[in-house]
């Protein structure tokens, strides 16, 4: 169990959060769930760590700006915080 993830995880997932209500074109319920879930500060397990880590590496690719679903979903999970945390702590 993880709790130990970046707070600008939680920030990342909180400006996803209202990126994604302002836009309303982001269809991305899971992402909504995962960044309800960060920005709550929620106990991980490990098997949603690494289903974060799936999303974002493979994610990663589609940013471009602020405006573009494509960022605003890497935000919902976490952003490049999450990434790097989850890589390292799979690592471990």
């Amino acid at each position: 169990m993880y709790l130990n993830y970046p707070i600008k995880a939680s920030k990342n997932a909180t400006e996803g959060y209202f990126l994604n209500m302002l836009k309303g074109t982001c269809k991305n319920s899971i992402g909504v769930k995962t960044s309800v879930k960060l920005i709550n500060r929620d106990v991980l397990n490990e098997k949603f760590v690494k289903k974060i880590y799936s999303f974002l590496k493979r994610a990663k690719f589609y940013v471009s700006d602020k405006d573009k679903c494509g960022y605003i979903s890497f935000q919902l999970w976490g952003g490049n915080e999450m990434l790097t945390w989850c890589e390292k702590t799979l690592k471990k």
